[in-house]
């Protein structure tokens, strides 16, 4: 065994504020090339100049950026230039027609596609009016004739955006990958995480009306319970047309129909790149589902397409009618003149009904004005709506475009631009060991718990532009979300210490527990879920082991808010559930918690994940189920969600693999510490693989290739991709939060280093937030054994563990300790070979060869 030297000390009185939203900088392009054609080999940017010799530059902005795109026009041959933009998280989109767009599902705050044009009429600064959300990849093409010097590029940025040296939780190791792979998430929940007004409003309203601008259509949250009824608005194009649709939820997965209108677009006032194909002039296009185009996963039927009997003017007013009557009838008129009536069921691809919401909108790069509104009943003429569209603040509440009410974390910048409970709970874990950025993880917390019903179930995601309490979000589905949501809210507490937050809202959080803890099935004693993302919805690990964890962590809450009955209850149903999951899901012969009470021969990644995070599974069954059954989920470049997949037809989910990786590390064994230092490797290693993909943050999917995973759709900046982050510094660096009330804000800690010492790291330097200051941990193996420091803030006290060994420490002690831990001493030997079944690590893992202890014998 190889002898151990401990030092550990505990310094006073070293702390760091905890960051706060401040002014938010510009990000420039840190690269450029100018050719005929794109280019991913950038050189370091410079001014340039777009001409008919070399008309399109590649730019590179290095890591993920967002916001408001400006350029900086130096100089033009010519007044009405044109210059086509194209924003894209991977370089190849930037050759497609729409980029990596466009994005129909929610308007987000942002310009619902990635590609704009701009007419260049001057010098200085021409900036765009909404934000593009998320990009690494920006392509700037001359369309016309004549040249322009392009001095500056860059985005007025959306989100706050820290330097690695700047965050107040850091990794490093003797493991380079492994620490870029820590950063990725860090580099996610920057961008998603958006403090209050932080983005602009995308509509603009005044005396005219509102004025829209390339986004779909926004729909008013007065207006989806409308059916059997005639809409009737004034509508003006300043720029090739302008949409409109009915039919349409504020928040569902099946989209609206959207009628499309193009006017006369005279050469003066269009741009050269208009897609005449898709949008002719003086033309109505019906379509459903989502906008004109497919996008991956956000289909679109085009249904039909009616010539206009005369020409539509820019810069006019007509009065627009459309009726959506309960059989089924659609018909538009403008000025009078009925352009169309049809039933909706004569077309095979088209929705069974009508009835729901209306709103506004413009197809990329055009412009057009709406006001006048009214809706009425088509039986009796009674007014169901009127807005005359003229009030900004009201107008863009009910339409769901308003600045940002509260300060909220996304799923992505890019996209969907909202909020998801599924996504938070890995946003806050990663919040709370890099960013501290509590103040926004709180005002997101307060807008979950605004969308609560009756029974405590809160919404599973909401768009970020409504106001909460409206509850226009996602329920009834998806319920391990909500689950996902406590845990979330638990995390907060946890990380941030405010306990005075917690037992401001307690009781609508104890009734949201409540309502997980009826998810449990009398009859058999599993939890039973409506379509749960993670499976399991028939008393399966995912679900069961999932309630397992809330109960758990709920109990530590109800106990910090002073409530002992619910904490004792809680407690109770706890270890009921959990001795009924051990005797009616445990497979005993093939070593794993069971997919679903009816399916007992197939398993998932996150469910047994799940079962040993929440400390249902033995150790000995971990032990078991990482070396007989993990193997047959390895696929590409990591593990499939259950042993039911088609291999041949699926992706890779840093989400779901998220939990099996804290799963593996809470096991603690060498085996499960090898798997998980291979899965850190080649799952979280393919996002930092290629320059053409990598953003700098964890991605939403991988493909079985390493590429993204839903092709050019992917979010590309993801932080339910980012669970690496946390683990690395929880476990691998081994700084925790102590059990139960005690360790939150970390005012009591764990520093156990033993995870990253069977993954073979030999040297660590971590940085942890906690609520009063910075804790530093370092420790290295070294010639005589392991070396460890511990700098701490004043007001925290901890404990040290490795092995069999433990030592509290706190008040002023600097003490040098030499105990004899009873760790395996192959614990500090590199496992090379050993992995997943595709991983091989000699490139990123530590070189033995450097080891100064390394002793070379010659004959």
């Amino acid at each position: 065994m190889l002898g151990r030297r401990i030092l550990a000390a505990i310094v006073l009185g070293v702390a760091t504020a905890c960051v706060s939203a401040h002014g938010l900088e510009n990000f420039l392009a840190t690269g450029v090339r100018v050719g005929t054609s794109l280019d991913p080999h950038v050189s370091k940017f410079a001014p340039f100049t777009l001409d008919g010799n070399n008309s399109v530059a590649t730019v590179d902005y290095g890591t993920e950026v967002g916001g408001l795109p400006w350029f900086e026009i130096s100089s033009l041959s010519n007044e009405g230039l044109q210059i086509e933009v194209k924003y894209s998280e991977t370089f190849g989109a930037l050759n497609l027609e729409y980029s990596d767009g466009p994005y129909y599902f929610v308007t987000g705050l942002a310009n619902s596609f990635r590609v704009e044009t701009f007419n260049v009429t001057s010098t200085g600064r021409l900036s765009a009016f909404q934000i593009q959300g998320g990009q690494r990849w920006q392509s700037i093409r001359l369309l016309s004739k004549g040249s322009v010097t392009i001095s500056n590029v860059g985005f007025k940025a959306s989100f706050q955006s820290l330097s690695y040296d700047e965050l107040p939780g850091q990794f490093e190791s003797d493991d380079n990958e492994l620490n870029e792979i820590w950063k990725l998430g860090t580099r996610a929940v920057q961008a998603a995480c958006l403090a209050t007004r932080e983005q602009p409003a995308s509509w603009r309203v005044d005396s005219d009306g509102i004025l829209v601008e390339s986004q779909r259509p926004a729909v008013s949250h007065l207006s989806t319970g409308l059916q059997n009824y005639a809409l009737e608005f004034d509508a003006q194009i300043l720029r090739s047309g302008l949409l409109w649709g009915v039919g349409w939820p504020v928040f569902g997965v099946g989209g609206g129909l959207t009628i499309s209108l193009t006017g006369e677009m005279p050469e003066s006032s269009s741009f050269l790149n208009h897609n005449y194909t898709l949008l002719p002039r003086n033309t109505i296009s019906l379509s459903y589902k989502w906008g004109l185009v497919n996008q991956t996963t956000l289909e679109t039927q085009r249904l039909d397409s009616f010539a206009l009997p005369f020409s539509v003017q820019e810069n006019k007013w007509y009065r627009i009618r459309t009726t959506a009557s309960s059989d089924g009838q659609l018909s538009v008129s403008v000025n009078d003149t009925l352009v169309f009536n049809v039933s909706i069921a004569s077309y095979p691809n088209g929705p069974t009904s009508v009835n729901g919401g209306f709103g506004f909108g413009a197809w990329q790069d055009c412009a057009a004005r709406f006001k006048n509104a009214v809706a009425t009943d088509l039986n009796n003429g009674t007014v169901l709506y009127s807005n005359n569209l003229t009030m900004p603040d009201s107008v863009l509440a009910e339409f769901g475009v308003q600045s940002n009410p509260k300060g909220v974390c996304l799923d992505g910048p890019k996209r969907d631009r909202m909020m998801w409970l599924g996504d938070l709970y890995h946003t806050m874990r990663i919040v709370d060991v890099s960013t501290a950025r509590w103040d926004v993880l709180g005002t997101t917390l307060d807008a979950i718990i605004a969308t609560q019903l009756a029974n405590g179930e809160v919404a599973f995601a909401f768009p970020i532009g409504y106001d909460a309490i409206l509850k226009v979000g996602g329920y009834t589905f998806l319920q391990d979300y909500v689950h996902l949501g406590v845990l979330s809210f638990y995390h907060y507490i946890q990380g941030s210490g405010d306990v005075d937050y917690l037992k401001k809202d307690w009781d609508l959080w104890k009734q949201t527990v409540n309502f997980v803890a009826s998810r449990i099935n009398a009859t058999d004693g599993l939890a039973h879920l409506r379509g749960p993302f993670l499976g399991g919805a028939n008393g399966g690990a995912a679900a069961s082991c999932i309630t397992v964890q809330v109960l758990n962590k709920a109990t530590e809450l109800a106990e910090a808010a002073d409530d002992t009955v619910s904490a004792q209850t809680w407690k109770n149903t706890s270890a009921t559930l959990q001795q009924t999951i051990r005797s009616k899901l445990w497979n005993g012969d093939k070593s794993f918690f069971a997919l679903n009470l009816d399916q007992q021969d197939s398993f998932s990644a996150a469910g047994n994940g799940l079962c040993f995070i929440a400390g249902v599974g033995a150790s000995e069954q971990g032990s078991s189920f990482v070396d007989r059954a993990l193997g047959l989920l390895a696929l590409g470049p990591g593990y499939k969600d259950d042993t039911t997949i088609d291999p041949t037809n699926t992706k890779i989910s840093p989400n779901t693999n998220g939990f099996l990786l804290e799963g593996l590390a809470k096991l603690g064994t060498k085996s499960a510490a090898i798997r998980a230092r291979a899965l850190m490797h080649t799952l979280w290693g393919a996002m930092l693989a290629d320059p053409k993909t990598s953003s700098g943050a964890s991605w939403e999917y991988v493909g079985l290739d390493g590429s993204p995973g839903l092709s050019w759709f992917t979010s590309q900046s993801h932080p339910w991709g980012g669970a690496a982050t946390y683990v690395i510094s929880e476990y691998v660096a081994g700084i925790q939060p102590a059990d139960g009330v005690a360790g939150f804000g970390l005012k009591s800690w764990v520093v156990k280093p033993e995870f990253g010492l069977l993954m073979g790291l030999r040297k660590v330097n971590a940085r942890y937030p906690t609520a009063f200051g910075t804790l530093l941990v370092t420790w290295s193996v070294g010639c005589s054994g392991l070396d460890v420091e511990i700098v701490a803030p004043r007001e925290t006290e901890g404990t040290f563990v490795l092995g069999s060994f433990t030592r509290t420490l706190s008040g002023s002690e600097n003490i040098t300790l030499q105990p004899t831990p009873t760790l395996d001493g192959n614990a500090l030997e590199d496992e090379r070979n050993t992995s997943i079944s595709n991983f091989n690590d000699s490139a990123s893992a530590p070189d033995p060869a450097a080891d100064p202890c390394r002793r070379v014998e010659t004959l």
